[in-house]
């Protein structure tokens, strides 16, 4: 029997990306063990974040909102939902990334039933496109990830471990590898969960990307500096295998790759020299824009609730003044990642040919593509299209 655990999301200015993020949460399922509670800290959001929160801890009675007045940094809003907790094993989930499958959270737990588990990591993917050179510059950095910590567990994005009392430095950034290294001192054992998947949105432009990796090296150069404690991910012979695993996976692009590499190049360059120029690790950093929406056409259907608005079963009225059944999930209410969806059938839902339909005063989230199974929004299983016009009420 697996314990009981505890989510903890941090988060600022997140409006766009809480509910989802939340939602993915409760489509999980959990055989042997409960989610006894989800602690979400909003360190100084501005942006309506809070308020949906508390739409969100009327439908669901074991989430808690940690508000801190300005933005401390993300140490201090861990630290804050760790001393509000009751579990011992916690979960740390990213506010603009979901669940990839309902199965992630389960794979990212069974390790635990060995008592000397420490951390577990889960398996980042990202939504963007790889047709454009940042875009498979963000898809080579996940694999790279990936094939690494099939290697040498490289634990990141999402992220399950033991409380053995740990609180972080409020100067530094490496929440991860603080936590880890702490764990691993105390004879405690890591692991990667490769099918633990999570979504997540990488950086858009060659700034932002650029932005995040100098970012990310500078805790990582500074974790050495500090501790004398090695990243994997610096460790050439690892990073070559796990290359070979990259080429793989995405195929031999040696243009974009070579791109990739310099990108990486420039940005541990920049660490290096802003750790040895004597600065401090980037405790509070500037948040990369083009990461905070995960998909404009997000593949997910996960029933869930945006700001308390129920979509009962039973007849609603589409534009054309023709009515239509639309069966909710058992919960009786659902919201689509999207803002394309209907039923395959138009037949079964008196549908017209086009939506997005807004389910009441439910809240989309992006677009659903083609063919994209809806069993978890149907009690009987439909696919979705794309479309183009509004479903209310009646």
């Amino acid at each position: 029997m697996l314990p009981d655990i505890t989510i903890g999301i941090c988060a600022y200015n997140e409006a766009q990306n809480i509910a989802r993020c939340v939602s993915s949460i409760y489509s999980q399922k959990t055989p042997g063990f409960r989610v006894k509670e989800v602690i979400i800290v909003s360190s100084g959001s501005t942006d309506g974040t809070d308020d949906i929160v508390r739409e969100l801890q009327k439908e669901h009675g074991d989430i808690s909102l940690i508000v801190q007045k300005k933005r401390e940094g993300k140490n201090s809003a861990i630290n804050a939902y760790l001393d509000a907790k009751t579990c011992g094993l916690v979960v740390m989930l990213n506010a603009d990334n979901i669940f990839g499958t309902e199965e992630s959270l389960l794979r990212l737990i069974e390790p635990f039933e060995d008592e000397k588990m420490g951390m577990v990591g889960g398996h980042p993917v990202p939504t963007n496109s790889k047709d454009d050179r940042i875009g498979f510059a963000v898809h080579m950095l996940w694999s790279m990830h990936h094939n690494l910590a099939m290697i040498y567990p490289k634990i990141g994005e999402l992220v399950a471990f033991r409380d053995i009392g740990t609180r972080l430095a409020l100067d530094q950034q490496s929440d991860e590898d603080l936590i880890r290294m702490n764990l691993e001192k105390a004879g405690y054992r890591c692991a990667y969960a490769p099918d633990a998947i999570v979504y997540n949105r990488g950086p858009e432009t060659e700034e932002d990307f650029l932005k995040q990796r100098t970012r990310v090296n500078i805790g990582e150069c500074n974790m050495k500096k500090k501790y004398d404690y090695d990243i994997p991910s610096w460790n050439r012979k690892y990073v070559l295998k796990a290359l070979f695993g990259t080429v793989r996976d995405l195929g031999f692009h040696p243009l974009k790759m070579l791109y990739v590499g310099r990108l990486e190049m420039k940005a541990r360059s920049d660490a290096k020299k802003y750790i040895e120029n004597g600065n401090c690790d980037m405790n509070i950093w500037d948040p990369v824009g083009t990461t905070k929406k995960l998909r404009s056409d997000f593949p997910a259907v996960i029933p869930c609730l945006a700001r308390a608005h129920r979509v009962p079963v039973g007849e609603h009225r589409i534009p054309d003044g023709r009515a239509g059944a639309y069966p909710a999930s058992p919960a009786d209410y659902a919201v689509f990642y999207g803002r394309a969806f209907y039923p395959a059938s138009a037949e079964d839902h008196n549908a017209p040919e086009t939506g997005p339909y807004d389910f009441g005063s439910a809240h989309y989230h992006g677009r659903i593509d083609v063919g994209i199974p809806c069993k978890r929004a149907f009690p009987h299983e439909h696919r979705a299209r794309r479309g183009s016009a509004r479903y209310a009420r009646q």
